[in-house]
């Protein structure tokens, strides 16, 4: 796996980790000062670690009430995230 944070600079995707920046992905089109498709790839990759974790609050509540839909929900998404 890649390392968070990813920032976008113009329209390429860069994850900066370990002392070194690697580029991503490049989004296609004219290079623009700020392309939305980079900037929309690095915010869900970056926001992905929060969702993760909401997920399994959802999941495995510490105090368990009578939502098993959501919860099975829940655990499915992770399921497919490769999370679970």
């Amino acid at each position: 796996a890649i390392s968070l944070p990813w920032t976008a600079v113009a329209n390429e995707v860069i994850a900066r980790g370990n002392k070194i920046d690697r580029s991503i992905a490049t989004a296609q089109g004219p290079k623009e000062a700020s392309d939305p498709n980079a900037a929309y790839i690095v915010h869900a990759a970056n926001a992905y670690p929060k969702l993760v974790e909401a997920l399994g609050e959802i999941a495995w509540p510490k105090n368990a009430g009578d939502c098993e839909f959501e919860r099975e929900a829940a655990r499915t998404l992770l399921r497919s995230l490769g999370e679970v």
